[in-house]
């Protein structure tokens, strides 16, 4: 795929640079979109939610995979009772392509250092780790 804005970065920007760049771009969107939301209370819905935020991110340039989970949330009882996306509830993982390089990030809670973290988690070059 042709890209029409590569001439905007930084001229020594590496292929497997840039699709990390997609990466966070895909993770942040997708963590300050939603986090906050209203959930529903029906575990179906929330799938369905999932599937509509993976297919949110998807519409964004160069993305190949997207996966996103809602873990177990509990609504509070009542009528005015509700849980929102809290960021302990949420994971996802994004895979993108730039030219031949491939990231796979990552966004989920990680309970040592009480924080959302986006992270790296595999870097393919040319087809190749």
């Amino acid at each position: 795929m042709s890209d029409p804005c590569e001439v905007y970065f930084e001229r020594t920007t590496t292929p497997s640079e840039r699709a990390a760049f997609e990466a966070g771009i895909a993770l942040a969107t997708l963590f300050h979109q939603f986090t906050g939301m209203p959930l529903p209370r029906k575990k179906t819905d929330l799938i369905r939610l999932a599937r509509a935020m993976e297919s949110s991110i998807m519409a964004q340039p160069f993305r190949r995979k997207v996966k996103v989970r809602i873990l177990k949330v509990r609504g509070e009882a009542g009528v005015y009772g509700y849980h929102h996306l809290d960021p302990k509830n949420l994971e996802a993982t994004v895979e993108v392509e730039y030219k031949r390089a491939r990231v796979t990030a990552r966004l989920r809670w990680i309970k040592d250092v009480n924080y959302p973290l986006m992270y790296i988690e595999e870097v393919k070059r040319n087809g190749q780790r």
